[in-house]
Formats: C-alpha cells, sequence, structure tokens
C-alpha cells in the first residue's frame, strides 16, 4: 500500500482512497504540488486554493507527474 498525508487532517491514508488536486496555489518543494484531499473536500480545496483539475490515485500517469513521457526500459 502506499500512503499520502491528507491535507486537511495531516493524517496517514490510503493513496487510493485519496483525490489528488493539481494546478492549485498550493506549492511543495519542487513547485505545483498533487494534493492529496478527501473526497468530500475536493469542491472545497479547489475553491480555497484555485485547483485546476482533480483526479483518483489509479487516474495518475507518470507523464503527468514529469510532464514529460515517463522512459520506457526494456526488462523492467
Amino acid at each position: 500500500d502506499i500512503y499520502v498525508t491528507d491535507y486537511y487532517t495531516a493524517k496517514p491514508v490510503k493513496a487510493q482512497d485519496m483525490t489528488f488536486v493539481t494546478g492549485s496555489d498550493v506549492m511543495g518543494p519542487m513547485g505545483n504540488e498533487y494534493v492529496p484531499v478527501s473526497d468530500d473536500k475536493v469542491k472545497t480545496f479547489m475553491l480555497d486554493h484555485k485547483g485546476g483539475k482533480s483526479v483518483k490515485f489509479a487516474d495518475i500517469k507518470a507523464e503527468d507527474l514529469s510532464g514529460e513521457k515517463a522512459p520506457q526500459h526494456k526488462g523492467h
């Protein structure tokens, strides 16, 4: 299992159970972040922090995180 920290509760939760918001005014150490929030807080977060897009964990691809296609390695 992969765990992330819920933005509002600061508690560890399974990433699969969260919605991630990007394009907001919440910045992390490497710039714009995918911020994990519970489904019932997505609208609030998007309004309060000018969120641009919400996505479930299963729908996030490597190229979404890097801004470019992830390299493909044979045998991996």
